[in-house]
């Protein structure tokens, strides 16, 4: 073998492992680029909102990127009125609701403890605020906080594969207590800068 057939075959050599680096080089940074943040909703809401007293944050965790808001209406707290804000990112979609318990199909929050702990779908959940959750994730994860003459209700449907939908959906309705429940006022909507 001549020195030229060795440099040819070395030539070809670093060729090949130059191009089996570029091509993991390639999937590792595309995993890194595509892959879902996992991190955990955080517990405590913070600006910006989307819409009041709904954190941006967690909703882009949730769904896995950025996010727009779809409906906004009422207000915190009313005594005749709901609010609501829905959220979405392409077939994903988040749904907070907060309104009198009047507005809910029972007939007091005994008959809504009694309804929920009743039900094999439901699972009680505490958080650091006056009143009983439950939650849900057959189907969409569904949490529901009643407290007093209010009820909180958040409904994720299609988040990220991967994430864990009853962490979800309970941290992100109790990081809404405070003036969903509490004495609070809720926190304008700001968008991102």
């Amino acid at each position: 073998m001549g020195a030229t057939e060795r440099l040819s075959r070395r030539s070809r050599l670093v060729v090949a492992v130059g191009a089996v680096v570029v091509v993991v080089v390639g999937v590792v940074v595309w995993r890194a680029v595509t892959a879902p943040d996992l991190s955990p909703v955080p517990q405590v809401a913070q600006e910006p909102y989307l819409c009041a007293g709904v954190p941006q944050q967690g909703a882009e965790l949730i769904l896995g990127g950025t996010v727009e808001v779809t409906r906004d209406e009422g207000e915190w707290g009313s005594d005749h009125d709901s609010f609501r804000c829905t959220i979405e990112r392409g077939e994903g979609a988040i749904d907070v609701l907060e309104e009198p318990i009047s507005r809910i199909p029972v007939t007091g929050p005994q008959m809504f403890l009694e309804e929920y702990r009743s039900s094999t779908a439901e699972e009680e959940f505490e958080a650091d605020a006056q009143g009983y959750g439950f939650a849900s994730t057959e189907g969409p994860a569904v949490a529901e906080w009643l407290c007093g003459d209010r009820h909180v209700r958040v409904v994720i449907s299609r988040g990220v594969h991967g994430r864990d939908k009853k962490a979800d959906v309970i941290t992100y309705l109790t990081s809404m207590l405070p003036w969903g429940c509490g004495d609070q006022a809720p926190p304008k909507a700001v968008s991102a800068p």
